[in-house]
């Protein structure tokens, strides 16, 4: 009975030190640990260096196993990378470095990605309802409804701090930044290019009732119905002091549904942009 017990309680995974608590939190420095941080959903992360998982088991096959099914902890980058992560799961949802979040992520670095699958499809977070803070992606994502480079799916969570580049791919709600958001967006921008069918945006496909200030995307976007420069479509939103670029050969409109209110082209407000 003793030996049971005690077999009950031995951790799952080790980690390179930490106990999982706020005062000292697991370490992460391989892409090893970043998979395991399944088995530990609810508690504290620290990266401790930067980590390549263009490696092993994690490129090939379906790639990475996104965290989840829901993170409620926090995970601290540290302002480390996270580089070469692969993702290709094409019958699947809720899909990048972590599923679904009600947690903390911040002060993550996400390179040289490629992401793809079906619905909810991102580089850092599928779907959002916690804190994405000073973190960035730049990668490549690729999916059918819900697409974003950084987040597919903002559903009453914060987005702060933040930014996006290279290119996402999708058929509706696609975004520079994030697919869609009813939740708040402050001081972000895209540089990525979006391509999509239906609710397209150089920062986000689609908004609804959610909050968008002091942002800005400089990506080419292309797209057949509600596409704009900034959002495809939006209803209800609070947009304050955000930009987008209409350079020569990009659409012509910041957003083709819903008001422009809070939204000037950058070539208006060259100091404010180059100065970000």
């Amino acid at each position: 009975m003793i030996i049971l017990l005690l077999s009950l309680i031995v951790p799952l995974y080790s980690f390179s030190g930490g106990n999982g608590s706020s005062v000292n939190p697991y370490q992460v420095e391989s892409c090893d640990d970043l998979q395991n941080i399944s088995n530990y959903l609810d508690s504290h992360f620290l990266q401790i260096k930067d980590i390549d998982c263009g490696v092993g088991s994690h490129i090939v096959g379906n790639g990475f196993d996104p965290i989840g099914p829901i993170f409620t902890g926090l995970y601290d980058g540290d302002s480390y990378l996270i580089s070469n992560l692969f993702i290709n799961r094409p019958g699947d949802s809720t899909i990048g470095l972590f599923a679904r979040s009600t947690g903390s992520v911040s002060n993550v670095g996400l390179i040289e990605f490629d992401v793809s699958s079906m619905n909810y499809v991102a580089g850092l977070i599928g779907y959002n309802s916690g804190l994405v803070n000073f973190s960035f992606s730049r990668g490549n994502v690729s999916g059918t409804s819900m697409v974003g480079n950084l987040v597919a799916g903002n559903y009453g969570g914060t987005i702060e701090n933040s930014y996006s580049s290279g290119r996402v791919n999708g058929i509706s709600f696609v975004g520079g930044l994030a697919g869609f958001n009813d939740g708040i967006i402050n001081n972000s921008f895209s540089f990525a290019n979006v391509i999509g069918s239906t609710d397209v945006g150089g920062f986000v496909g689609k908004s609804i009732s959610g909050v968008i200030q002091n942002s800005f995307s400089v990506g080419n976007v292309s797209g057949t119905s509600d596409v704009g420069g900034f959002i495809g479509e939006h209803v209800g939103d609070s947009i304050l002091n955000s930009y987008w670029s209409n350079h020569s050969g990009n659409v012509e409109l910041s957003v083709e549904t819903g008001t422009t209110t809070g939204i000037s082209p950058i070539n208006n407000n060259n100091n404010w942009f180059y100065n970000y």
